[in-house]
């Protein structure tokens, strides 16, 4: 690893690079960090040279108090001040909330991305009523994850049904998991909830629609919730596709990482012409 402290999007943000070809910026999801995103990175790393950073609030990048700090469009410029600093175009991956971010510097500023590749990422909650209940219930998650402590919060989040796939994986892959979300910070988490999480966000179907940017829609065949979204976005958008990865969950990068690594590799290849 090559990791660096950089400002980005008035953030401090920690930076790691590794590989080489033509690059592209890596985004994980809630509760990670780079370390979270080392397998990937080290598949894709083979063929790009792979830029993982810390988003606001995780690892180790800044966890300012404030969670005006964490608003998805800090986060998204962010993004955008990283690939500004690479030369030329870049590809954007990112998983779950990193896939979240991904959109929406992707409909902030489009002509700085080459493609875009989300895995399990939801493009945002429509509906204003649902999307108020979901910001109280992350509210109040925020608020039991600041008076409950970190490995309270860890092991809550761990046994959602939808990391459920993952318990295959074995115990030893659990608690390496479990030891890299602990690595966070409380108030981190905390405000990212508040400010950037599904309730918070804006959505940005209606932004995307427009966009020719490629994009590449991966997700675990096993997390329903997600294809359909997939499926959505993707018949919303004038150049975007899905790839289904059999026998995964939402973490498909975790529990089929080779696939994963052929679905962005392929779809970035394409990409390139």
């Amino acid at each position: 690893m090559a990791l660096d402290l950089i400002e980005a999007g008035g953030i401090l943000t920690r930076v790691d690079r590794t590989g080489s070809g033509s690059p592209l910026v890596l985004l994980h999801g809630f509760t990670g960090s780079i370390d979270s995103m080392a397998a990937l990175a080290d598949r894709l790393s083979k063929h790009h040279t792979v830029v993982s950073i810390d988003i606001v609030g995780h690892g180790g990048s800044a966890k300012p108090s404030q969670p005006s700090s964490y608003d998805m469009s800090v986060a998204a410029d962010q993004v955008i001040d990283v690939a500004g600093q690479v030369d030329g175009l870049v590809h954007l991956v990112g998983y779950s909330m990193g896939g979240r971010v991904a959109l929406a510097a992707l409909a902030s500023d489009p002509g700085r991305f080459r493609s875009v590749c989300v895995i399990a990422a939801n493009p945002g909650i429509v509906d204003v009523e649902d999307r108020a209940d979901r910001r109280v219930a992350d509210e109040r998650l925020a608020d039991a994850i600041e008076a409950n402590g970190i490995e309270w919060f860890v092991d809550e989040w761990m046994a959602k049904p939808f990391f459920g796939s993952q318990r295959r994986l074995g115990e030893a892959y659990l608690g390496e998991v479990r030891r890299q979300r602990l690595a966070n910070d409380p108030v981190g988490l905390a405000n990212s909830l508040r400010a950037m999480g599904t309730g918070a966000q804006p959505p940005t179907w209606e932004a995307l629609r427009s966009v020719p940017i490629p994009l590449r829609y991966v997700v675990g065949a096993l997390d329903m919730r997600f294809v359909e979204l997939g499926r959505r976005l993707v018949s919303s958008m004038p150049n975007a596709n899905l790839v289904e990865i059999a026998d995964a969950g939402h973490a498909a990068h975790e529990e089929r990482p080779d696939d994963v690594a052929v679905a962005i590799l392929d779809h970035l290849l394409v990409s390139e012409g």
